[in-house]
């Protein structure tokens, strides 16, 4: 039996490979950035404030509340109750920088403060703490430089 000459098989397949693209490619539409959302904006800062200075110390501050079951060990009833954590309003970002309390609010673009939130800083600002309201990396992390260094060279 006679096997049949590849080259007529494999022309057209050559001929598509190697021919001139019929029209340049369309460059995709440039999307529009969207706006930074303020998890992604905390944990920029906060991995920021870590490397800060060895003498200041930041974390993460939640508030809310669980559901709790407790007991029931040893043959006791177990009982449930509701444990709230956090005071409400309190900042996104908590610490301490220079000896000097510092709560830092991060908001997106379009994001504003609730009355709480007001309450909170307004507290903070009358105990000699720095409350910061940022929107940007920069703006949560100028505040506590400049604290900083003023402390630094005193």
């Amino acid at each position: 039996m006679r096997r049949p000459a590849l080259a007529p098989l494999l022309r057209p397949i050559v001929d598509a490979l190697t021919a001139a693209p019929k029209s340049p490619a369309q460059p995709r539409p440039v999307r529009e950035e969207r706006p930074m959302s303020e998890a992604v904006l905390q944990r920029q800062v906060l991995a920021h404030l870590s490397q800060l200075a060895p003498h200041a110390f930041f974390w993460r501050a939640n508030t809310g509340g669980a559901k709790t079951t407790f007991g029931g060990e040893r043959g006791q009833p177990a009982q449930s109750g509701y444990i709230r954590f956090g005071i409400p309003g309190q900042a996104d970002v908590l610490g301490v920088a220079a000896g000097r309390f510092v709560a830092i609010e991060l908001k997106a673009a379009r994001g504003r403060q609730t009355p709480e939130q007001r309450a909170f800083q307004a507290r903070v600002e009358a105990a000699g703490g720095l409350y910061i309201l940022a929107r940007s990396v920069a703006e949560a992390l100028d505040p506590v430089r400049s604290l900083l260094t003023n402390t630094a060279s005193r």
